[in-house]
């Protein structure tokens, strides 16, 4: 599996916070094994992403709050020719996905999906696909 990324549109029913989003990742990743978790900074005071790390594989989390969270909702409502809920868009979850070209950790991976399903009023998008796995709204 090549390097991907999946985004989740929230539409819950109140407003979560990155580091609510960060500390569900953390409780629901924590019991795989030999996982670590560390912050990667990034500069000009963009929020830092999660990484996830299982031996010599890894998975990124960031949560994007700002407006140009909007702007990747119309691009995925034109592709997929739905409409979602704007005004209660809360963020999104950018997960993604080192390359695993053995497929090796192909069931972190799908635990993964499985965790981003759950969060409540979820859009799941796979913008390699084109399509919605899961919506919640």
């Amino acid at each position: 599996m090549a390097m991907h990324t999946i985004n989740t549109f929230l539409f819950p029913s109140r407003p979560y916070s990155r580091e609510e989003i960060f500390d569900k990742v953390r409780e629901y990743c924590g019991k795989w094994p030999n996982v670590r978790f560390s912050e990667d900074w990034k500069p000009f005071g963009v929020p830092a992403d999660l990484r996830i790390a299982i031996d010599d594989y890894f998975i990124l989390v960031g949560y994007i709050d700002d407006p140009s969270v909007v702007e990747s909702v119309e691009y995925v409502q034109k592709v997929v020719g739905r409409t979602f809920p704007i005004d209660l868009l809360a963020g999104e979850v950018r997960t993604t996905f080192a390359d695993d070209p053995n497929s090796d950790f192909d069931d972190f991976a799908i635990c993964m999906y499985q965790f981003l399903e759950t969060l409540p009023g979820a859009v799941v998008y796979d913008d390699n696909h084109k399509d919605i796995f899961t919506s919640k709204v």
